[in-house]
């Protein structure tokens, strides 16, 4: 995107129209422009937003597209929505450390404003007016939306100057600092008690002059020895993230029973279903094996995800257990031809 271009060609790129655009920014209640959801977090709801049509969709996905061309532009520190990064690769810059402190940010995405967003432009180089409508396109109501495509690029350019000081703060200590959207981890090579680091003064740098909020509740502080973990990972072996051992003993658990007693009849036992009925033929039994094959084929499609994530993190540990669901797989086939 040249940026030194007016907006009319900026409009032009995106494959956007000025009258469309003025339509959604004065909209009263922007959401009437998505579907609007629910969904559950570990703490509380996330509110997802879906664009509606497709001439919606494709604006989206056209600045989305341009703003991959300034993903340089984020901060080494951020790990999430991001090709080459991830959780592994957040995790890794802390293994081996003798003390750990996770942070979060309450409502993340609910917390950056259009005028944060307007700011992150501006600093990218777009020039006003770009950045003045493009900020407001971006937003629903005047916050930046879940589920959008480049909502996910824009909440880094948003945190970048967050993300500068708390690198800054951290390095003086001589601590590693990262983020993973909004978990945030800093880690040391001394011991807590052996630096002047504070996550006190941390949570000012977030909260001082900002609309970010860190949730007292979910900060930690994971010592050597005990359970240390980072975006999910743990980090004490020096070598590579892992995996958690319960998330793989109850992986491979499931795959040992399944491959016992099949799929069917695990559901029945995990679900306490009630018996088949006698008549096979009757709709009651129709609609009892619709049921059953439902739940079978969510079962399945759940291991077979949890699989890919830990292929992602560990692979010769995926590699074992793949053959187990490849029998599982081939069970449920016979076992449908024969239904």
């Amino acid at each position: 995107m040249n940026l030194s271009n007016n907006l009319e060609y900026v409009l032009n790129l995106i494959h956007a129209d000025r009258t469309f655009f003025d339509e959604y920014i004065t909209s009263e209640d922007q959401t009437n422009y998505f579907k609007v959801s629910q969904v559950k977090k570990r703490s509380g709801m996330r509110t997802i937003y879906e664009p509606k049509g497709d001439k919606l969709q494709s604006i989206y996905k056209a600045i989305y597209e341009e703003l991959k061309l300034y993903r340089p532009e984020i901060h080494d520190a951020a790990h999430g929505f991001l090709k080459d990064r991830s959780n592994v690769t957040n995790a890794r810059l802390h293994l081996g450390a003798r003390f750990v402190l996770n942070l979060d940010i309450k409502d993340f995405f609910d917390s950056i404003r259009t005028c944060d967003v307007e700011k992150a432009f501006l600093r990218l180089g777009f020039n006003e007016e770009v950045a003045d409508v493009l900020s407001k396109f971006c937003t629903v109501n005047g916050v930046l939306p879940q589920g959008v495509n480049g909502s996910p690029d824009i909440s880094n350019h948003c945190f970048y100057d967050y993300d500068v000081l708390l690198s800054e703060h951290s390095s003086k200590y001589g601590i590693v600092y990262t983020r993973y959207a909004d978990d945030m981890s800093f880690s040391g090579r001394l011991r807590i008690n052996e630096t002047p680091f504070k996550a006190s003064e941390v949570i000012s740098i977030i909260e001082d002059d900002s609309n970010f909020v860190v949730a007292k509740e979910k900060t930690k502080i994971q010592k050597r020895g005990a359970n240390q973990y980072v975006t999910g990972l743990t980090i004490f072996d020096s070598e590579m993230p892992r995996v958690s051992k319960k998330y793989k003993r109850r992986l491979r658990l499931e795959l040992y029973i399944i491959g016992k007693i099949g799929i069917d009849q695990f559901i029945i036992n995990l679900h306490k279903l009630p018996d088949q009925p006698n008549d096979n033929d009757s709709l009651e039994s129709q609609i009892w094996r619709k049921e059953l094959d439902e739940l079978a084929t969510d079962k399945i499609a759940q291991i077979e995800g949890r699989i890919n994530y830990l292929n992602g993190v560990e692979p010769i540990v995926a590699a074992r257990m793949r053959p187990l669901l490849d029998v599982i797989y081939e069970a449920r086939k016979v076992s449908q031809k024969s239904k």
